[in-house]
């Protein structure tokens, strides 16, 4: 019995729902993962995805379509779980939303072209889909694959998706990965490894960043250790090992393997002397200025040593912290930075510097600005003539004789009492 039925009591309900134009489709990139590393469901979220455009045999190979979309058409087809899908399903839905994908070998008289059945969606669930659609090629196993080849990669989107409206907007792009034989290779300076509590042995490989590198190393009678560390972002791998307690001139074995991409490498070595690390501060700043004047603290952190160091630099101007970093110094490494004083006010400028256990630390006085000069050292005083006035070449000596060896006051006094007395003579005679 149908107990469906539509009233018009009224609204009971209300709801809306946006409309937006389409982001445009973005690019195709190549991406690889560790092999360990699962694709699908919640664990998706824990992979370690690296672009680049080789793939080291072995690895995970994934396709990341940027806005790629098409979100209810993917519900319906994959009943909300991206990971559901399996080839063969993933080829037809593409088909029915008017994508094409294809890859080919370039390489001459190779007739490679394969479809979509080599690709499997990855993710978790649509609710964490954010428009970009990572697929994963299988590439393992298929004899159409072979390793240390480039192929090519051609993405379409054609009329018949719904969102391109005629052949004129359909979208292309092209992209090419190779896949490359597994290689992994220990480092020429594990030849000699220092006696140390922190002893590194180095390596480089091709497999994807995340991956598990399994090292060890072996003294016959004496030690057998080993350690599992990942590779970096860069392809190096390092492990650490304690060979403090072991002699000088012990020779080992080190080996270090990754299954998954089939790399690995032996190699001999030997413990030498561990070179302890010397860190020093150097540094350069003036005493005094005056106001206004540029000053800066120039500071220099060296590792005079024979071992790398991580140090811990800080600088205090004022009392204020301008620098606090983590620096590692390997011997020989020199780390400089240079710091601008405040000098706007006058007083005292503290300055410090740390690095490690080692410290260094100074004050600058910055001064006012001294006045200018009155000229009283240059006023004449000592050339006012006063040694030179005449006193000394006044033309008398010791026994009151003029420098004309007159007696008496000299000429001029002689001349006016001779006058003085030819008046007496003549007031006489009147």
């Amino acid at each position: 019995m149908d107990n469906s039925s539509v009233t018009d009591d009224g609204e009971t309900d209300t709801d809306y729902f946006m409309v937006e134009e389409k982001s445009d489709f973005g690019d195709v990139t190549t991406q690889i993962a560790p092999a360990d590393d699962e694709l699908t469901g919640d664990d998706f979220e824990e992979a370690t995805l690296t672009d680049s455009d080789t793939v080291a045999d072995g690895d995970h190979l994934l396709l990341s379509i940027e806005n790629f979309g098409h979100e209810g058409a993917l519900s319906n087809h994959t009943d909300g779980d991206l990971s559901s899908a399996d080839g063969q399903s993933l080829s037809t839905f593409f088909q029915d939303v008017g994508v094409n994908m294809t890859i080919e070998d370039p390489s001459p008289n190779a007739d490679n072209e394969l479809d979509l059945d080599d690709f499997t969606v990855s993710g978790t669930s649509l609710e964490d889909y954010d428009g970009d659609l990572v697929v994963a090629l299988e590439y393992q196993g298929d004899d159409d694959f072979d390793t240390d080849q480039s192929y090519d990669l051609t993405y379409t989107v054609t009329e018949d998706n719904p969102f391109v409206s005629d052949e004129d907007e359909e979208v292309e792009i092209e992209n090419e990965f190779t896949i490359e034989e597994g290689e992994l290779s220990l480092d020429d300076a594990n030849e000699e490894v220092p006696n140390s509590e922190d002893a590194e042995i180095t390596g480089t490989t091709n497999a994807a960043p995340g991956s598990e590198v399994d090292t060890s190393v072996r003294a016959s009678g004496t030690f057998t250790e080993s350690e599992d560390v990942e590779v970096a972002s860069d392809g190096t791998f390092t492990a650490t090992y304690d060979f403090s307690e072991y002699d000088t001139g012990t020779e080992f074995t080190i080996e270090a393997e990754n299954t998954d991409v089939d790399g690995e490498d032996e190699q001999d070595a030997v413990l030498v002397e561990a070179g302890q690390p010397d860190i020093n501060i150097d540094t350069s700043a003036p005493g005094e200025v005056t106001v206004g004047d540029d000053a800066s603290l120039d500071v220099t952190v060296s590792n005079d040593g024979g071992a790398a160091e991580e140090v811990e630099i800080g600088v205090d101007i004022a009392d204020e912290p301008v620098a606090s970093e983590n620096v590692t110094l390997e011997p020989g490494d020199e780390w400089s930075e240079s710091y601008d004083f405040d000098t706007s006010e006058a007083g005292d400028v503290s300055w410090g510097v740390t690095a490690g256990d080692e410290s260094a630390s100074g004050t600058l006085t910055v001064a006012e600005e001294t006045p200018d000069d009155s000229g009283s050292e240059d006023s004449g005083s000592e050339d006012s003539g006063s040694e030179d006035s005449g006193s000394e070449d006044s033309g008398s000596d010791d026994d009151g004789e003029s420098s004309d060896g007159t007696p008496g006051f000299g000429v001029a006094v002689a001349a006016i009492a001779l006058l003085a007395a030819a008046m007496l003579a003549l007031r006489r005679q009147d």
